[in-house]
This record gives C-alpha cells, sequence and structure tokens, in this order.
C-alpha cells in the first residue's frame, strides 16, 4: 500500500494532526515530517524522498501556507515529480496569483473541519484512499470485507452473499440540475441547494467533484451531462472568470436554465444581451422563502431532474 504526503505550515499543525489521525483511522498510509523523519537523518533529504515515492500529495491550504516558503518549495518537488496533488482549503481564503499558476486546474477541496464524520471528509477520505491503495491492499480489504460480511451473516443466523448475488439496486431519475455559484455567496446559496435536494431534486455542484482531479475538464463533463443549469447570480459571480464560464458553455450547449438572483446585479451591456433570453427569479424580491421556492418549484422544466 502506497501513502499520502502531507505538506502543511508548522501554524496548520493542528489540522495536518487531525488529518493523518483521520487517515491512519481509515486504514490509510500517511506522511509527515514530524512523525517520520528518523532522528539523526537528513530533514531535506528526508522530505525530497517521501515526495518523490508518495501515491499522492496532501496540501493543506491557508494563508500562512501560501506564504510558507518549505510549502512552496514542497509543492514545487511534487509537481516536479508528477505526484498526483489534492489540495485542501482549511481557510476561506482566495489563492494567490503564485498558487493559482501552480494549482489552478486542480479541482480545491473545502472543509473547515476535518475532525468530523460528515459525509464531505468520508468523502475525501475515499478519495485519498483510492490513490493510496495497491492492487494487494485492495484485495486485502475485500478479503477483509467478505470475512467480516459473513461473521455477521453467521451471527444472525444466515448465509453470506457476495455482490454478484445480491439483489438489484432500484433504478432512479439519473437526470439532475448543475448549480453554478460563486464560492463566495455559499452561504447563501447553499440552504436554496439543501432546499431542492429535500423537496426530491437530484442537483450537482462542484464540491461533487474527486479531489485532485481536472477542475476544468469536470465542469465541462458534468455541464454536458446535466438536463438543468441554475446559475445563482450575484456581484461576485459576475466578477468571477469560472462563473462567467460555466454560464457561457451552458448556453453554448443549449441547455434549459435557470438564473436566480440574490441581490441586485448591474449586469454589463453583454451579459444582459447573453441572459436576457433565460428564465429568471429575482430570490432578494420575495417577502418570504416560501413565495419563492412555490416560483422557483414551479419553473420550466425543472421538474426533469426530481427523483
Amino acid at each position: 500500500m502506497g501513502y499520502a504526503f502531507i505538506s502543511y505550515s508548522h501554524k496548520n499543525e493542528k489540522e495536518a494532526l487531525a488529518l493523518r489521525g483521520l487517515l491512519e483511522k481509515n486504514h490509510t498510509r500517511t506522511w509527515l515530517a514530524s512523525y517520520n523523519i528518523p532522528i539523526g537523518c537528513s530533514y531535506v533529504e528526508s522530505i525530497k524522498n517521501a515526495i518523490k515515492n508518495c501515491s499522492c500529495f496532501l496540501l493543506i491550504i491557508s494563508e500562512e501556507a501560501m506564504n510558507s516558503a518549505h510549502v512552496k518549495k514542497e509543492l514545487s518537488l511534487a509537481l516536479s515529480a508528477k505526484r498526483t496533488i489534492i489540495p485542501i482549503m482549511v481557510e476561506d481564503v482566495p489563492l494567490t496569483e503564485e498558487f493559482v499558476l501552480l494549482i489552478g486546474n486542480i479541482q480545491l477541496f473545502f472543509i473547515a473541519n476535518i475532525n468530523n464524520t460528515s459525509p464531505k471528509t468520508q468523502m475525501l477520505v475515499e478519495s485519498i484512499k483510492q490513490f493510496t491503495i495497491t492492487e494487494e491492499g485492495q484485495e486485502e480489504d475485500q478479503k477483509e470485507g467478505q470475512e467480516e460480511g459473513q461473521e455477521e451473516c453467521q451471527e444472525k443466523g444466515v448465509s453470506a452473499q457476495t455482490s454478484s448475488d445480491s439483489s438489484q439496486t432500484e433504478t432512479s431519475n439519473n437526470n439532475f440540475i448543475f448549480i453554478s455559484y460563486s464560492h463566495i455567496d455559499k452561504d447563501c446559496v447553499m440552504p436554496i441547494m439543501n432546499k431542492l435536494e429535500a423537496e426530491g431534486y437530484n442537483i450537482w455542484y462542484d464540491d461533487g467533484i474527486n479531489p485532485g482531479s481536472e477542475w476544468d475538464e469536470n465542469i465541462a463533463s458534468h455541464i454536458n451531462e446535466c438536463s438543468y443549469f441554475i446559475a445563482f447570480m450575484s456581484n461576485n459571480y459576475l466578477s468571477s472568470e469560472n462563473c462567467k464560464d460555466e454560464l457561457k458553455y451552458a448556453r453554448k450547449k443549449n441547455k434549459k436554465s435557470l438564473l436566480i438572483y440574490i441581490e441586485e446585479c448591474e449586469l454589463t451591456p453583454g451579459m444582459d444581451m447573453r441572459t436576457n433570453r433565460i428564465q429568471c427569479i429575482y430570490e432578494h424580491k420575495y417577502e418570504s422563502k416560501d413565495k419563492f421556492f412555490s416560483k422557483l418549484f414551479s419553473a420550466e422544466d425543472i421538474g426533469l431532474c426530481k427523483k
């Protein structure tokens, strides 16, 4: 089994240790300078060798990390060695120009609290595990899983079944809504996305991208595959080149679309021309959330994505 190298600023040692503990608990090997450099060994050579031989490079990003000379050197070594980079944002801060240049095309993983058991944290753990497990380790995991399943079934007095013998799962509606938004507006947008999911709508937004994967390719692929496109319009959205690229691409692909304005926006003539034929809802003008959601759920074609 391979291992994950953890790169961090010493001011983020708490987060690094929490990440290490979480991964080790889930049977994923890690490499952390404070734990893995033997006494008397060269610090620099140990770091270089560990990065060169790691299965993936976990980059804990914060304002301190982006200003840390040793974090920058470690990232450069990982890029030179063509390691898989998984950037983990532990602070809601914009990337510096240098970091945009280095990792701007890699999906960022935003997580405020590493030391928890939320679905988002588990997704991170499983993604990292995919990079570190070898075929031998995978066989061992499968064997352990089968043995555990057999023991559990024997306790209940029934025989264990392999996955090939299990019944088929129910088919469900695979249509989904692509959610386009500025991360700065996340606190405003998340309650609406949660409501959509609670009402049975399939949605997808960029937290669903596997950490370490190519951001542009994943976004384009999901816009291509979506049945409906919702953009949360704000001044932050209009200032984001990534957001405008998503909207432009959805329009190019003739996606059924809805614009939700969460604040007053001053559109440029070009953006006004680009959006004037797309149905829109002015969420910020509704007196009550109930009236807004009633309007949202009655939007043309949105029902295509309901489970």
